[in-house]
């Protein structure tokens, strides 16, 4: 309970805490908010991806759309993808921490199992308590997970990341992924992305 009140109280100052338009840059402290990448970092086209882990057409553009995409595009090098975390609710905001407090090289992998269990964790009877059971299947110690939820440098990150969202593309929703500078909701279908990058390729 006292982790579920944390992140509530954690979520309450992300979406009232009264911020002056141009306080945040779009990219996050590296520091507190490392960047997430899949693919070559020199890729020379670049997707950021909005997404919130409690979030159904989120899970849906994991397992439908970016599999092909990342065949196609991120592991030939011609494409990179940032993952950053917009959550709509406390619990996407508890997942989103525990996926940020894992190993850099397990975090696609986390994010994977989030977004395939979604129903599962984010419907159970604590929904909490299963998001810490995802994180030790990825090597988190209890002590780890505690730290986790305690993070407010972490915390504040992802506050940050948010809102720079809001103020620089008017993201409101997810999934959102902003392709050369353009914002284009994740729930088209495979063409749909296909066709932006290869325009891309072809400049």
């Amino acid at each position: 309970m006292k982790l579920f009140a944390r992140l509530a109280a954690a979520f309450a100052l992300m979406v009232l805490a009264a911020v002056p338009a141009g306080a945040f840059e779009p990219v996050a402290s590296p520091e507190a908010y490392p960047e997430r990448v899949m693919g070559k970092p020199d890729a020379p086209i670049t997707i950021v991806e909005y997404s919130s882990l409690t979030c159904p057409h989120c899970a849906a553009f994991h397992a439908n759309t970016l599999p092909q995409l990342k065949k196609d595009f991120i592991d030939t090098g011609k494409v990179k993808l940032v993952y950053r975390d917009f959550p709509l609710d406390r619990l996407a905001l508890g997942a989103a921490l525990v996926a940020r407090c894992v190993p850099e090289g397990s975090f696609f992998p986390m994010l994977d199992m989030l977004y395939k269990n979604q129903e599962t964790w984010a419907k159970s009877a604590n929904p909490l308590e299963a998001i810490q059971g995802y994180g030790r299947l990825a090597g988190l110690s209890t002590e780890a997970l505690e730290a986790c939820f305690k993070n407010q440098p972490l915390v504040d990150a992802i506050q940050d990341v948010r809102q720079a969202a809001n103020e620089t593309y008017a993201i409101s929703s997810t999934p959102s992924l902003v392709i050369d500078g353009k914002v284009h909701s994740g729930g088209r279908d495979y063409e749909y992305f296909a066709a932006i990058l290869k325009g891309l390729e072809n400049r």
